[in-house]
């Protein structure tokens, strides 16, 4: 079933791949619910941009500065 998935759907499973990354990585600092949210603000800030293949690594640098610091 491999390339079955339609790019929307790639794209939004890889931007669900990076908040579940983000809980763990800030876990103890910042509620998941607060991680869901800067996720959703941050990739709805990208939505119109034309090349997609980055989005998902887009959206983590921007909820990283949201969340104000380094976490690794």
């Amino acid at each position: 079933m491999h390339g079955h998935n339609a790019p929307e759907e790639t794209e939004r499973d890889a931007v669900l791949m990076v908040a579940g990354r983000l809980k763990a990585v800030y876990a103890g600092r910042c509620a998941p619910e607060e991680i869901e949210a800067a996720v959703a603000t941050a990739y709805a800030a990208l939505r119109d941009r034309p090349v997609r293949a980055f989005i998902p690594v887009l959206v983590e640098r921007r909820v990283r500065r949201m969340l104000k610091g380094p976490a690794d």
